[in-house]
C-alpha cells in the first residue's frame, strides 16, 4: 500500500513540473501553473495552461 501512494505523489508532482515546463511560454510563466497545478490539482493547472496568453517576442530587426 505504501508503494501505492509514493506512485500517486509522483505521478501528481511530475504532471505539475510538466504543465509547469508548458507553461514557461504564457505570461503567467513556470513557476505560477506549476503553483497553481500542484495546490488545485494538475486539471486545473491545465485548463489554466490553455487558457492563458502566450508571451510576445517582439520583432528584431537587422
Amino acid at each position: 500500500m505504501e508503494n501505492v501512494s509514493l506512485y500517486f505523489w509522483g505521478t501528481y508532482i511530475m504532471l505539475c513540473v510538466v504543465f509547469g515546463m508548458i507553461g514557461k511560454n504564457t505570461k503567467l510563466g513556470f513557476w505560477w501553473v506549476f503553483i497553481i497545478s500542484l495546490f488545485l490539482t494538475p486539471a486545473i493547472g491545465m485548463v489554466v495552461l490553455l487558457t492563458s496568453k502566450t508571451k510576445s517576442n517582439p520583432v528584431t530587426k537587422k
